[in-house]
């Protein structure tokens, strides 16, 4: 992705701004704290951050951040933060695309497609694939830049294949993501065979 890697001399942040999510993965390192507060219960508590991040602005400049969660759309008062905080820094969205088409809609329309970048999880557990595809496709044509990636979790690696050949189509390009973890008493990504690592390749969230 263009917008998110080339400009590498750029301190590069990751924020778990909450870990509220739509979804329960099984495979999720955070599912025991998804129960967790909000962190934007009020314009007030925006302009905490806002002032925390302007700060940062002073000592070292730009800066690309990544929010993450939980799932960052799910924040009251998320889209005032990320309108706020592109003025001075570069913003990558980590998300399922879960959130309503109708919200969506609305990001697109406030959200500065040449200051933020959207990456997105494709939890095909949980997530209707014609519904997430319609949403990169929207968000393409609206000039963001997306960022696709997928769990390479056992259980659903046999799916892999065809949905990547699936949004390829499209012009899409699904990445897989390293498992690490316990599944059926295996321990990953140790346990994979020759032709999954093939199909896998190396790659981190």
């Amino acid at each position: 992705m263009t917008q998110m890697s080339t400009h590498l001399k750029r301190r590069y942040l990751v924020w778990d701004i909450n870990y509220r999510c739509s979804y329960r993965c099984s495979y999720c390192r955070f599912v025991h704290l998804r129960l967790s507060d909000y962190s934007l219960k009020s314009e007030e508590d925006v302009l905490k951050w806002v002032v925390a991040w302007h700060r940062l602005y002073g000592y070292y400049g730009e800066m690309f951040i990544e929010i993450s969660g939980g799932e960052p759309f799910m924040e009251p008062l998320f889209f005032m933060l990320i309108k706020e905080l592109s003025r001075e820094h570069r913003l990558v969205i980590k998300t399922n695309l879960s959130l309503p088409k109708a919200h969506l809609k609305e990001f697109i329309k406030i959200a500065d497609n040449k200051r933020i970048g959207v990456k997105s999880f494709f939890h095909p557990a949980l997530a209707d694939f014609v519904d997430f595809r319609d949403k990169l496709r929207w968000l393409r044509e609206a000039g963001f830049e997306t960022d696709i990636r997928y769990m390479a979790y056992p259980a659903q690696l046999e799916q892999m294949g065809s949905f990547r050949s699936e949004l390829r189509k499209d012009g899409f390009t699904l990445t897989p993501v390293i498992y690490w973890g316990k599944y059926k008493g295996e321990d990953y990504p140790y346990s994979y065979t020759y032709e999954e690592m093939r199909a896998i390749g190396i790659s981190d969230a």
